[in-house]
């Protein structure tokens, strides 16, 4: 239970509360010598730190969890430590390693395939009595047409409440238009993140991302096409963007690009690979006349009051860019 919380922490980015819980987790389960907890706190904590960018201890705890699981022999964790492996390995750029677990992953999901296969052939072979009178129960026990009715509401009120309360969840934080994060979740993920840069000295850096001319693309091309801009701006932004970035609709023709512990030179090289995604797309597939280029501000200084001056100061380098003739980085 406190594993499935310390999870919950790290998807809101409350990462020192999640590795604080995964920790004294961690310590209570060697104690008690039970393996699979222990192999679950070390996935936890190494996609808590792979999202923050701290290669080294991610893979730290993996090797552990790896060693733990094929001593166990537990299979399904096994294929969870691979791919999680993969994934560090390839935010470190050491594809060769990478490689290596993308093959061990595909193997093992093999045997784990072919050893259900043949548990599912030992079934198949039991008597063809015994299949009948299990049916045969089962026949009876559902008969009860007034249970079965009533389980099946139950079933599709639990559905469609879990429906709703995610559709719900999502309006919270996600913008409508381009599906990107929204600027009240922005807002509340920036203030953590500058919070905690400031707190461990890690560097954080900002981007405002702006649309260049996107008042004449409405003018010259509709209200519509200027829409579909935006939702594919927001789409390449997504790609382009490491796992462990946070991309958001900031209002209008404006983005918020949010790179945790990563300083300014690193920052510039992943801005920069998005404005080239952005200036060499094909917009002719949306009107042959269609150009379009962004403008960025990017700004990494901890030392600031808070995370709205931050932004401030990137949007200081973003009027910059503008001046400077736009589809350009400044900072």
């Amino acid at each position: 239970m406190r594993v499935n919380l310390a999870e919950a922490l790290g998807r809101q980015g409350d990462y020192a509360l999640a590795l604080s819980l995964l920790g004294w987790v961690l310590e209570h389960t060697q104690l008690s010598g039970i393996k699979e907890p222990l192999i679950h706190c070390w996935l936890n904590m190494a996609v808590i730190y792979l999202r923050q960018n701290d290669h080294s201890r991610a893979l730290e705890v993996l090797a552990q969890a790896l060693t733990q699981t094929q001593e166990l022999g537990a299979k399904d964790l096994e294929l969870q430590v691979h791919q999680c492996l993969v994934e560090t390995y390839k935010a470190t750029e050491e594809f060769a390693q990478a490689l290596e677990h993308y093959e061990a992953y595909y193997r093992l999901e093999g045997a784990v395939r072919a050893e259900s296969a043949e548990r599912r052939l030992r079934g198949l072979s039991l008597s063809r009595d015994l299949e009948k009178t299990k049916a045969e129960a089962e026949i009876q026990r559902l008969r009860n047409a007034e249970l079965a009715r009533a389980l099946e509401a139950l079933e599709q009120a639990n559905h469609e409440k879990s429906a709703l309360v995610q559709a719900l969840e999502l309006q919270v934080i996600q913008d409508p238009l381009t599906k990107l994060y929204n600027r009240r979740y922005l807002e509340d993920t920036l203030a953590k993140e500058y919070a905690q840069s400031q707190q461990t000295g890690k560097p954080l850096a900002v981007a405002i991302v702006d649309v260049d001319d996107f008042k004449r693309i409405n003018d010259q091309f509709s209200h519509q096409t200027g829409d579909v801009v935006l939702q594919k701006v927001g789409e390449l932004m997504g790609q382009n963007a490491r796992l462990t970035d946070i991309v958001a609709r900031y209002g209008g023709e404006e983005f918020v690009l949010v790179l945790p512990r990563t300083g300014l030179e690193t920052a510039s090289g992943v801005c920069e690979r998005l404005r080239a995604a952005i200036e060499t797309h094909e917009w002719s597939s949306i009107h042959p006349n269609l150009r379009v280029t962004i403008s960025l501000g990017l700004a990494s200084d901890n030392t600031l009051p808070n995370h709205e001056k931050l932004l401030d100061a990137a949007d200081t380098k973003l009027y910059e860019a503008k001046r400077g003739g736009k589809n350009r980085i400044k900072y």
